[in-house]
């Protein structure tokens, strides 16, 4: 009889086969404009777009020096992102005629901004930071919080702002507060995704270290591969907690990575050999327990 992490490998691997499955934020983000928090003034051209793509859902941004200035520090292991200021600078130049004309020469200049996300310390009041946020009730599923709960050696988790994220460097786990997903399943399934992750930390299963993986490996190609590892623990995980609803999110993530890594048809394989490993880790048994487990539970 299969296990439950071959009925959930199967089911992934179908979904797959049936096209890429567009997947969604489980959790409330705020409508405002991205801005610089200390000026207000929102971005515009392609900051709106560099910022964007970072996945925040806070609209603020701010310099290290910004957040210095109110008494803050940038979170350590935090990675700023570049915005474009353009001026323009007054020359001198001569014309045709040989008279001097003065001229205005637009140029591009760079900084680096932070989200209110990944700052510590400042003194502002969740409203403030995170506008407009809606929550709901959160109702605790059983069978999933005695997973997270049982996790050995467990990273510390902090639930705060609006990414999921586990930061290797640091060993911390951060997520959403849980009242900000739009599903209880949602959350879970996400928390497994990062949980996921963090099994391949040296003091846990040391993932790349194990597999063979330098930093002359290509990144892409292992960054694809850790986050397909991340999604089909998070689907076993979801399975062994009896949350259906969301394998087929994980097999629209799952797929939005395996276009990345086109031509390595072993990719959901090893993908799947590490998640089987990282979810063993995860509920603390061996893969023979989890097929028995499932058995008597049908």
């Amino acid at each position: 009889m299969p296990n439950v992490y071959e009925i959930i490998t199967a089911r992934v691997v179908g979904k797959l086969e049936h096209g890429v499955i567009p997947w969604k934020k489980p959790w409330v983000s705020s409508d405002r404009p991205n801005q610089n928090f200390l000026s207000r003034k929102p971005y515009r051209g392609i900051n709106v777009w560099l910022t964007a793509m970072e996945g925040f859902s806070s609209p603020f941004w701010m310099t290290f020096k910004q957040a210095q200035s109110l008494g803050a520090n940038v979170r350590k292991g935090e990675h700023g992102t570049p915005v474009v200021y353009w001026n323009r600078l007054q020359v001198t130049d001569r014309n045709e005629s040989g008279e001097d004309v003065e001229k205005s020469i637009p140029f591009a200049r760079y900084f680096t901004v932070f989200n209110v996300e990944q700052v510590d310390g400042l003194p502002m009041s969740k409203g403030e930071l995170f506008p407009e946020q809606q929550e709901r009730a959160f109702s605790p599923i059983d069978a999933a919080e005695r997973i997270l709960d049982n996790m050995p050696c467990r990273p510390t988790t902090r639930y705060f702002g609006s990414r999921a994220v586990y930061n290797i460097q640091t060993d911390v786990l951060t997520l959403p507060e849980r009242e900000r997903f739009t599903s209880d399943s949602g959350f879970y399934a996400t928390a497994f995704h990062e949980c996921g992750h963090a099994t391949g930390h040296p003091s846990r299963l040391d993932r790349h270290s194990n597999a063979g993986l330098t930093v002359e490996t290509n990144h892409g190609a292992i960054r694809a591969r850790e986050e397909l590892c991340a999604e089909m623990t998070a689907a076993f995980l979801c399975g062994t907690a009896g949350i259906e609803n969301e394998i087929d999110n994980c097999a629209a993530y799952v797929a939005s990575w395996l276009a990345a890594i086109k031509g390595d048809p072993k990719a959901v394989i090893v993908a799947a050999a590490w998640a089987q490993k990282a979810a063993d880790y995860i509920l603390g048994t061996s893969a023979a327990q989890v097929a028995e487990d499932a058995s008597a539970a049908a």
